[in-house]
C-alpha cells in the first residue's frame, strides 16, 4: 500500500504550521510537486524551502511533475477546468505509481 497525505501549510511559514501539519511533513518519503514552467515556479523552491526548515535535510525527495496545460482559449471554462484537474490527476498518479514504492508516502503540499 501506499499512503498520500495533502499537506495544509498555510502561507507558508513554517511558524504557522500545526503540530499536525510538521508530523505529516516528517512522514513524507517523497514530495510530489506541479511544476509549471513560469514564475510560478518559484513556489516550487518555497515548498524546498519550507521542508528544509521543518524536516532539515531528512531521507525525502522531491519530484517534480509538468503540470499539463489548461485550455484558456475555450469558452466552456467549466469543461476546461474539469478537463484540467483530471489531466493532473492522471499525471499524479501515473508519477506516484512510477516513483513511489509499496509502503512509501506521498506529500503533496497546498497552500
Amino acid at each position: 500500500m501506499r499512503t498520500v497525505k495533502v499537506i495544509g501549510v498555510g502561507m507558508g511559514n513554517p511558524r504557522h504550521l500545526t503540530q499536525e501539519a510538521v508530523d505529516a511533513l516528517r512522514s513524507v518519503d517523497v514530495f510530489f510537486v506541479l511544476e509549471k514552467g513560469s514564475a510560478a515556479d518559484e513556489l516550487v523552491e518555497l515548498r524546498r524551502d519550507l521542508c528544509r526548515a521543518v524536516i532539515g535535510t531528512g531521507n525525502y525527495r522531491f519530484l517534480t511533475v509538468p503540470d499539463p496545460p489548461r485550455d484558456r482559449s475555450t469558452t466552456a471554462y467549466a469543461q476546461a477546468v474539469q478537463d484540467w484537474s483530471a489531466a493532473r490527476s492522471h499525471v499524479l498518479l501515473d508519477t506516484m505509481e512510477a516513483h513511489l514504492e509499496l509502503g512509501q508516502t506521498a506529500g503533496i503540499l497546498a497552500w
